[in-house]
Order: C-alpha cells, then sequence, then structure tokens
C-alpha cells in the first residue's frame, strides 16, 4: 500500500475541481479478477482526492483476492497471482479505502462497473456505505465530447494530448480520469 501526499496535480486543476466539488472530491479506478462484481474480485485499488486546504492525496493499494487470477486477467492489467501473494486481504483492504473515501462525491471512468465492485466488496465485509455521489467521466465525454471517436479512456487521452503511462493500472488511470 502507498500513500502520499506531495502535489500531483497542479493548483489550477486543484482550484477547478474545488469550484465543481467544493467539500472535495475522490477520484478512483479498480483492477479486478473479472468482469462480475458477484464472482470476480477487486484486486488493486487507486484513489486521489482532492480537498480544499491540503495538498492532493493518493492510496494505490494491491488487495488479495480469495480467488485466483486468470492468465486471460493477468494480461490485461500486468498483475500476477505472485503480485498479490503478500498484499492485505480484501477484508484488511476495505476499510482503509472507506475510510480514504468517507463520504466524498466519486469520480470513474464507467464507474458504474468500479462501483459495483467497490459496493459488492463493501457487502462482503459488512461495511456499510455513505451513500457518496458517483461521477462517470465517461458518461461525461459522451455528453460534452460528442465528436470522439469512442469514449475509451485511453482515446480520451490520446484526443486531449494526456499522459497515460499503464493503461490499466488503477493509479495512472485514476490519474488519466483526474486529467
Amino acid at each position: 500500500m502507498s500513500t502520499q501526499s506531495e502535489s500531483i496535480i497542479s493548483p489550477k486543476i486543484q482550484e477547478d475541481l474545488l469550484k465543481i466539488f467544493p467539500g472535495g472530491v475522490v477520484f478512483f479506478d479498480l483492477e479486478t479478477t473479472g468482469l462480475s462484481p458477484l464472482f470476480d474480485r477487486v484486486i488493486e485499488f487507486a484513489g486521489i482526492k482532492v480537498l480544499r486546504g491540503s495538498a492532493p492525496e493518493t492510496l494505490s493499494m494491491l488487495i488479495k483476492p480469495d480467488i485466483e487470477i486468470s492468465d486471460e486477467n493477468s494480461a490485461i492489467h500486468g498483475i500476477t497471482n505472485e503480485d498479490v501473494a503478500d498484499a492485505p486481504s480484501e477484508a484488511q483492504s476495505a476499510p482503509v479505502i472507506k475510510d480514504f473515501i468517507g463520504n466524498l462525491p466519486l469520480v470513474a471512468h464507467n464507474s458504474k462497473f468500479d462501483i459495483g465492485f467497490l459496493m459488492a466488496m463493501y457487502h462482503r465485509c459488512g461495511i456499510e456505505t455513505d451513500n457518496n455521489s458517483v461521477y462517470c467521466s465517461c458518461n461525461l465525454s459522451r455528453k460534452l465530447n460528442k465528436d470522439a471517436q469512442n469514449h475509451r479512456l485511453s482515446s480520451l487521452c490520446e484526443q486531449f494530448n494526456i499522459n497515460l503511462e499503464n493503461h490499466h493500472r488503477a493509479l495512472d488511470d485514476t490519474f488519466a480520469c483526474l486529467q
């Protein structure tokens, strides 16, 4: 697990975000063992929390699932069973994630996918939610960027000249979504 609080975004971007979300906001992304929140598990969480009066904070962690990561899924995000062998379990990770997020609004690219997994993890761990507001940058792009060839995160990064070094790794995807 890693956290940091040095300035990872410009003061201008932070100021702009706080105009939209005056009480703060958390951008986040997950990597998973598959596509079903009921049968698959979160194996990586990353979040960037933006609050007024402090530097943005990040939380990035691998999570050991109680199921195997298939070679097919490892090929997408690069996370292997060996990578998560010594990571904290879902039961250990979920409260840390919940504490990081608190009751702040959440933003993710294709948020319906990520929220489904986050809520399923909370449910399995007996964690109640704060009914956070959830926003989707993919839906926003569909409304505001009608000329885009598609609205995948990698395509939007290319269109807007946003650096996306490790696509399908949670922290890099989170940072790209924020940008």
